[in-house]
């Protein structure tokens, strides 16, 4: 009796496409557990529970990235999400201000 393949671990970096000025921009993956404690800076204390739970629920392969992206902007909202982002990664604001038109 072949014993079974132990479970794959979620990976905890999640890829993000950074706007550049030249298409089609540069890829860069986050750690996931980096990206939630950074979001939770960007939020009141009230709602660090709900991201915990997203971390957790994603560490445990219930949640998927997609669905994970999609709580995040729903809990967080674009803005703190945003500014989270460029808290860990600060090229993010520098690039976007390149593709904006003068």
């Amino acid at each position: 009796m072949a014993a079974e393949a132990p479970a794959e671990a979620p990976s905890l970096l999640m890829p993000v496409l950074i706007p550049t000025a030249e298409p089609p921009g540069d890829n860069l993956s986050l750690s996931i557990p980096e990206l939630i404690r950074s979001v939770q800076r960007m939020l009141p204390v009230e709602k660090h529970a709900e991201l915990d739970s997203m971390l957790d629920r994603y560490m445990r392969k219930e949640l998927g990235k997609t669905q994970l992206q999609q709580e995040l902007r729903q809990v967080a909202g674009k803005d703190a999400l945003r500014q989270a982002l460029v808290a860990i990664v600060p090229q993010i604001s520098e690039r976007q201000h390149l593709r904006r038109p003068p």
